[in-house]
């Protein structure tokens, strides 16, 4: 699948330079700017026109957003 800065994930491993690397981290540098830190410890930069070929092993699930089990409770 093709994944953009708007698109990429923790966990999703892309192909860069022929080699697979997992993401672990990102942080917005500006508004659509993305720095990619992988488990390797390098980095990528990606702009609003970077795509890249990668798969999502699982989908991602945010620690902060409610889950099902608040639902009911005041």
């Amino acid at each position: 699948m093709s994944l953009t800065a708007e698109t990429i994930r923790r966990l999703d491993v892309i192909n860069v330079g022929g080699r697979q690397l997992r993401v672990v981290d990102l942080v917005a540098i500006r508004v659509g700017h993305k720095l990619v830190v992988f488990e390797s410890g390098e980095t990528l930069t990606m702009t609003p026109l970077t795509a890249v070929n990668g798969i999502r092993l699982m989908p991602y699930r945010s620690p902060w957003r409610r889950g099902n089990q608040l639902r009911g409770r005041r």
